[in-house]
Formats: structure tokens, sequence, C-alpha cells
């Protein structure tokens, strides 16, 4: 099986530029082709190994098997395509097409892929096309804020002309959205004509999406804090980043950055949905944030499986009020009546409940890595 899985992979990657190294596996009348002679005892193998799709048709002609599978990448990119119908003036792309052509195979495949295209390709149009055609969920990671922007208001609106019924989200975190108690009613509370303006007309209430010079200290006044109630807050129904929460379990597309995208994976899966595609874009700047993740959490980890009594525990009690906030929004109120729990009053050392306490770091030691928009911007990198 790993033979043949060796040996697909090979003739695949070629085959999706145009390029066969053998008759057996091609591209032809935008499908993917796939022809076996003789070894009848190991068609299902090779099949299997091929990652042919269900919809795949099959024809046996004596000891030869053809099977042939629509290549979604071809009617997306093609001449003829989805694209060329909503552009009168397209041009086919190969690179594009070449690429969209991995993509889907890769997917089919249940296989990594690797592509490396140059600026001008279509990149984001080729992975994220494709996901959409196979009705897979996928997220999305960028470096940086502009090429999230890019997907969020160009590319994907685009690709929702063609798949209407898609539906897209955006992971950041929590202290990027604007707090509607803090802002009061209407915005009453809100200092500066354009941070107004744009909290009237904003449909997310995500910070990121500002597009005009402001005040970094009166964009913290207005985003959510450590004061967070949660499920306890009276405008919980309409909070922008509980309806994010929401929105990110119902997208059929999640973009997100290289931090968050570290995170949950430390984090076993635990910050973002569940999904079926991961799309890395920008990979190569993915190591630093991979190496900061894992830094992070083994600060986290050690500091309080150790929590030492000759640090301030107010200290630990901040940060681990900010776990416990973040693992179960809205379960321990405000941080003022929580630290009552533990601390002995006019002590900033000495706790109360030190068995309870000390348990609960226990349990918590092991998901550091859900303290994520805490430290997010400082140990794990602001994006760019």
């Amino acid at each position: 099986m790993n033979d043949f899985r060796t040996l697909m992979i090979s003739l695949w990657q070629s085959a999706c530029q145009d390029t066969p190294k053998r008759p057996s596996a091609r591209v032809e009348d935008g499908h993917f082709v796939l022809t076996v002679n003789g070894n009848r005892g190991n068609w299902a193998a090779i099949t299997q190994a091929a990652g042919v799709p269900a919809n795949a048709t099959t024809t046996i002609d004596g000891d030869t098997m053809v099977v042939r599978w629509p290549s979604v990448a071809d009617q997306i990119f093609g001449a003829h395509g989805h694209i060329a119908k909503l552009l009168p003036n397209y041009e086919v792309r190969l690179p594009q097409l070449y690429m969209a052509r991995l993509v889907q195979r890769a997917i089919e495949m249940r296989e990594p892929a690797v592509v490396e295209a140059g600026t001008g390709t279509g990149k984001s149009y080729a992975y994220a096309a494709v996901c959409m055609a196979l009705n897979k969920k996928v997220i999305i990671s960028t470096s940086n804020k502009a090429l999230q922007m890019q997907l969020v208001e160009k590319d994907l609106p685009f690709l929702q002309r063609i798949w209407p019924g898609k539906k897209v989200a955006v992971s950041v975190g929590k202290g990027n959205y604007a707090c509607r108690f803090k802002c009061g009613e209407d915005g009453f509370a809100i200092s500066g004509n354009e941070l107004f303006d744009w909290y009237q007309r904003t449909a997310t209430g995500n910070t990121e999406e500002i597009d005009f010079a402001v005040n970094y200290k009166d964009v913290a006044k207005l985003t959510v804090d450590d004061e967070c109630t949660g499920k306890h807050c009276s405008l919980y129904a309409e909070c922008f980043y509980y309806r994010a929460r929401v929105a990110l379990q119902n997208a059929d597309v999640v973009v997100t950055n290289h931090a968050l995208l570290c995170l949950d994976q430390v984090a076993e899966g635990h910050i973002l949905p569940p999904c079926d595609v991961v799309v890395v874009d920008e990979a190569h700047k993915l190591k630093n944030r991979s190496t900061r993740a894992w830094q992070f959490v083994n600060r986290l980890r050690k500091r309080y499986v150790l929590m030492l009594t000759a640090t301030p525990v107010q200290n630990d009690l901040r940060e681990l009020y900010n776990l416990v906030t973040l693992l179960r929004p809205g379960t321990l109120g405000t941080y003022r009546s929580f630290r009552r729990q533990f601390m002995v009053r006019g002590d900033k050392r000495l706790p109360k409940n030190t068995a309870e306490l000390s348990g609960l770091l226990q349990r918590l030691a092991d998901l550091g890595a859900h303290t994520l928009r805490v430290r997010t911007d400082h140990e794990c990198g602001r994006q760019e």
C-alpha cells in the first residue's frame, strides 16, 4: 500500500501540470483519469492509494480498468469555467490551474501538499475555490493582516458569487472585539468621531477592520477585557465576540492567523473549530509563530506547576482568571469576586483555599495554551 501511495503521489504531481510521467495517471478533457493494465488483484489497493473519490466512474475492459472523475479545478479555472462566466476578459493562468489541481488531488488523497508559486499566480483563489467546490470546511491561516483582509473583503466574496451558500468567518483574539457594554448604549461612551462612526456601521465589531489611523489606547478602551462576564452580561445576546464564536462553528471558510493556528495545535483543537482542510498561506513564516507558541505554553506550564509562594499570588490569580474565562467564558463573574475566593484580605502573598487552588492550577497547567488573548500579542507576536 505504501509503495502504491508513493507512486501515486509522484504520478499525480506531474499529471496535474500536464507533464504525465506515465499515461496511467493524466488529466484529460477536464477529468482525472487513472488507467491500470493487468494487476487485477491490486486494483482495490491502487484506487485507494490514488484517493479515487466516490463520484468516479469505472470502466473495465478485460484486464484494463479506467477510472475517471471531474477536475473541479478545470471546472473553475478552465477557459469556459465558473470564473470565465463572471469575467468577460478572463484568461487561463496555467500555474493557477495546475496548483488548483494539486490542491484537489491532495484533498482527495488526504496528503499534505507544499506549493511554491510566484506573485500574481492567484494562490488564494486556487485553494479556496477548490475547497468550496468539494464542500470541505477549510481554515485558512495567514501571516499578516493585509492578506487576511484581502481574503475576507475581496477574494472570498467573489467566490461566494459562484457558491452563494458558503459562509465565511474570521477568527481573532477576544481582545480584538468591541465590547457592547463598555461602548454604552448606541456607542455613547466612545470618544472620537471616527471611532464612533465605525462602531455605528460595523457588523462584526472586529477592530482589526478599522481602516483609518487611530490611537491604540482609544481602541483599548472600547474592546473586551478581563472584566468580561460572558453569559452573565446583560448584552450577551448582542455581543460581537460571542456571535463570532457561533459563526466560526457554522462557517465553511474560517480565516485566522499563524499565531492562533499554532496555539490551536498546541491546545489540541480547543481554539479553532474542527475542519476538513487547513491551508497555511505564506507558510515560510509559520516556523517563528510555532516556536513562539511552544515557548509560550512551556513557560505557562512551568509557572503554574511550580507556583512558587515567593511570588505574589495575586499575579498568578489574575492569569488563572484569564485562563478560566477563556476556557469557560462567563463562569467566574468579575475578577474581583473571583479573587475574594482565594485571597486573604490585605495580604498579596497568602492564599486561602490552598488545596482547591492548587488542584485548579494543576488541571489548567496542561491547558496553558488557552491563555490566547492575554498574551498573544506579546508572546506570539502581533500580525505584521
